[in-house]
């Protein structure tokens, strides 16, 4: 017999914990921020499915966190819960080591941890339609960046928007967000209010004469390379053509 009900009336960790009393089978989850679905074995998390994530399998895997996290940021919605057949789950004996209800407890925490830093990303970075803007000059006059936050510069600097600096970087919305905030942590980037999306380009009029806007100016790359008081303007100019 199928389960069902509202993520409002019930959580999903409280809906795991029950199911790992043994059961099997698929809940599909449709929350405010979209469709995602868990697989439970023997009372055991083995896959996690949402849009953001795909799908990610094998119980053991600390991935399988993620996607759970990513459907317990639905604070509303509804659930469904469909139990194998026994014979369906006969092959799959339970994992060795912990108990499904222990499995079970360290999943919710591992997800609840990412959830809990998540909301202080959150603070920081509200939306991906939030302006992001480079500061006018580094904290104290000077910055050091390691490798990994000078692409998210750059990307800044060129980006009207927090989901523009995640275009160009290939970055979803938790990955951008987070390389966003730890800039604005840093005193390099400033978050302003949240800018309407561009409208969608419409087939052009043959009669028109196309208007052509120009290239931005060099002056935001410019600004960008100067946070580099180590003198690594190479590296900088580098990574500036990797992302034109």
């Amino acid at each position: 017999m199928a389960l069902e009900g509202s993520l409002d009336t019930v959580s999903l960790p409280e809906l795991l914990r029950l199911l790992s009393a043994g059961k099997s089978g698929r809940m599909v989850v449709d929350g405010e921020r979209g469709p995602g679905a868990l697989e439970v074995r023997h009372g055991r998390v083995v896959a996690a499915e949402t849009e953001r994530t795909g799908r990610i399998g094998d119980d053991r895997s600390p991935a399988l966190a993620e996607g759970l996290f990513e459907l317990l940021r639905s604070e509303t919605g509804t659930f469904r819960f469909d139990p194998l057949e026994a014979d369906e789950s006969a092959d799959e004996g339970a994992a060795a080591g912990t108990s499904p209800l222990a499995a079970v407890e360290e999943l919710v925490d591992e997800a609840t941890d990412l959830l809990a830093r998540w909301r202080a990303v959150e603070v920081v970075v509200p939306s991906l339609l939030v302006a992001v803007d480079v500061a006018e000059a580094p904290p104290d006059g000077e910055a050091t960046l390691d490798r990994a936050r000078w692409p998210v510069l750059i990307a800044a600097a060129r980006s009207a928007t927090v989901a523009d600096v995640g275009e160009r970087l290939g970055l979803d919305e938790v990955r951008v967000s987070y390389a966003v905030r730890d800039l604005v942590d840093a005193g390099l980037v400033t978050i302003g209010p949240e800018r309407e999306p561009e409208p969608v380009a419409l087939a052009a009029d043959p009669g028109v004469e196309p208007f052509v806007q120009e290239v931005p100016p060099a002056e935001a790359y410019e600004a960008a390379v100067a946070y580099d008081t180590a003198g690594s303007y190479e590296r900088a100019e580098a990574l500036n053509e990797t992302y034109e």
